[in-house]
């Protein structure tokens, strides 16, 4: 599989804004269609990845006459070349003796092409995505029933500042195209491309979001899509170790989850809550969240999906048995060996789904049975993230072995 990627994102230079447009546009101003000759849109790396517009002239207009200082909204933003975004915050100053708006600027949650074309391929890239599976710099490839997704790994010329001061970069640029191609609609790859951020940001734990978007048919340009993001400053840190070699045949399983009427929103709060996990300061409260989210993987699974337990009986079983049935049913060990190496968690047995489900009882509730220690609570930490993630990677027809850093023996995922 070949997919030539034409745009070069490597001419970004991300200390500076990247110019969207220059020139004339209209805004929707409280209802009323508002013309100024001179609109500038940028997209901002340096700070925060976001759109930001600015107006350079005063705008006038005779329904200003109306107009009530504190009342008046401006929402919608159109360029003369085709761009329509909403406008989620402004800063202005309305000059009501003069009836005009005397500086006007702001951020825009997404623009796009207002008439959307058939294309034969979207080019796009991708921001502080520290791994996609790939090694030395190759590319890697993705194919689902419909698509064709290649990722190329690109070294930014603003690589060492980057790494000094974490901010933001463009780590991969990446193609679609359809298998039989044919050319599509741009919305038609949505789901692909849901399923495409869903996977990396699993990857790198931390969310991966796509940016902006450029539709071509041959050389041409007929579709742009600009996105303010919410991802993180670029740090790597690699974090799965053996997932790496089959890593490209788990999306055909993503894509087709987030849209499984079952499964759909919950693969996605699934993820908030595991990229929560890796990034949370109290372990506490993390024991709490994964707790919950094996809670949430037992119900959909156990009840909703194979009905191998009733609503009722689910709701007054010891969670504890709750994830035994789960862990059974899913291949994965109950029995956790370094549950030995803390005195407070003797009496367990290595029990995993009885102490999860204990110290997390224990932190919740005021009369506590026992003072953990913060080793103990790492300890199980551990083993509730080992078996989320050995769940996640079950539902998702994933079969081999795989260690992160949560585990320190590779995990096998079986579907037998």
């Amino acid at each position: 599989m070949n997919i030539p990627v034409k745009t070069d994102f490597n001419e970004y230079d991300l200390n500076k804004r990247i110019c969207i447009y220059q020139g004339n546009g209209k805004f929707l101003i409280t209802g009323d269609i508002i013309h100024n000759d001179n609109i500038e849109i940028y997209y901002n790396f340096p700070n925060s990845p976001s759109i930001e517009f600015i107006t350079s002239e005063v705008i006038t207009s005779e329904k200003f006459v109306d107009y009530d200082l504190y009342s008046f909204s401006i929402d919608l933003i159109q360029t003369d070349n085709n761009l329509m975004g909403c406008i989620s915050g402004t800063g202005h100053s309305f000059n009501k003796a003069n009836n005009t708006i005397d500086y006007l600027d702001g951020q825009i949650k997404e623009i796009s092409s207002v008439t959307i074309e058939d294309v034969d391929r979207l080019e796009f890239c991708l921001l502080n995505c520290s791994s996609a599976g790939e090694s030395k710099n190759e590319a890697i490839f993705f194919q689902t029933e419909d698509w064709e997704i290649s990722l190329q790994p690109i070294q930014n010329k603003n690589e060492n500042k980057t790494k000094v001061s974490q901010s933001f970069s463009v780590t991969h640029s990446g193609s679609i195209i359809r298998k039989d191609r044919k050319i599509f609609d741009p919305d038609d790859a949505e789901k692909v491309i849901k399923g495409l951020e869903w996977l990396l940001s699993l990857l790198n734990e931390k969310v991966v979001e796509i940016p902006m978007f450029f539709g071509y048919l041959s050389e041409e340009k007929l579709f742009e899509r600009y996105l303010s993001v919410n991802t993180e400053s670029n740090e790597y840190k690699r974090v799965w170790l053996n997932i790496e070699e089959h890593f490209t045949d788990l999306l055909p399983e993503v894509v087709e989850k987030l849209d499984d009427e079952i499964w759909g929103g919950v693969f996605g709060q699934l993820l908030e809550w595991y990229i929560e996990l890796n990034h949370g300061r109290l372990i506490e409260n993390q024991i709490i969240t994964v707790q919950v989210a094996l809670e949430l993987i037992s119900w959909n699974y156990l009840v909703i999906e194979k009905e191998k337990i009733d609503k009722s009986s689910f709701k007054s079983t010891w969670k504890s048995d709750v994830f035994r049935m789960l862990f059974e049913e899913f291949k994965i060990s109950n029995h956790f060996n370094d549950f030995n190496l803390h005195s407070e968690l003797n009496n367990y047995n290595g029990d995993g789904a009885y102490i999860l489900t204990d110290v997390r009882n224990n932190i919740i509730h005021p009369d506590k049975k026992q003072v953990f220690s913060k080793d103990a609570y790492y300890t199980v930490l551990s083993f509730g993230i080992s078996c989320l993630q050995s769940a996640l990677l079950y539902l998702l027809n994933y079969k081999g072995k795989y260690k992160s850093k949560y585990s320190y023996i590779f995990r096998n995922v079986s579907q037998n």
